[in-house]
């Protein structure tokens, strides 16, 4: 038997705590595994995913950002991810006329090219095809796949 279950599911204010006593209830039908009891769950849950207000907070930010684990991808990465998969240049109808501004938010480069975003989706697609008895990745997927949708739409390009 197998749980499955998202890193935003488990990290959601509302959903977290009932995914995390999903997991409890899982773990408890293991043999030698330890498992608080479920009542005490979800105050669990608060202090390791959401740890508002207390020391253990500031240590964690602490060490995010001496870790630099929250780093906005930078144009030098960007660059070279781009090197590892050049995309060629958009045809001249469809590029920007020199010394035009957007009026565009968000960042002005993308870690991934359409077809690198496309081939994804696609992985996605087939894996819930794989997986189609597990309703939950089905799930998990398509909102994956619905927000990659939505990254190309933010780049100019047709969703798939």
């Amino acid at each position: 038997k197998r749980l499955i279950m998202s890193y935003e599911g488990i990290t959601d204010p509302v959903a977290g705590p009932i995914f995390a006593t999903e997991l409890s209830d899982f773990l408890r039908q293991s043999r030698g595994v330890p498992v608080i009891e479920r009542e005490s769950v979800p105050c669990i849950w608060k202090i390791v995913i959401r740890y508002r207000g207390d020391a253990a907070a500031a240590r964690a930010d602490q060490s995010r950002r001496r870790l630099n684990l929250a780093a906005p991808i930078t144009p030098e990465i960007h660059r070279s991810l781009q090197e590892a998969a050049p995309v060629a240049p958009p045809p001249p109808s469809q590029a920007a006329a020199p010394g035009t501004t957007t009026l565009r938010s968000g960042a002005s480069f993308h870690p991934y090219t359409g077809p690198q975003i496309d081939r994804m989706i696609g992985v996605f697609k087939e894996l819930t095809t794989e997986f189609k008895e597990e309703v939950r990745v089905g799930q998990i997927l398509g909102a994956y796949a619905d927000a990659l949708n939505g990254v190309k739409q933010a780049m100019g390009l047709p969703v798939s």
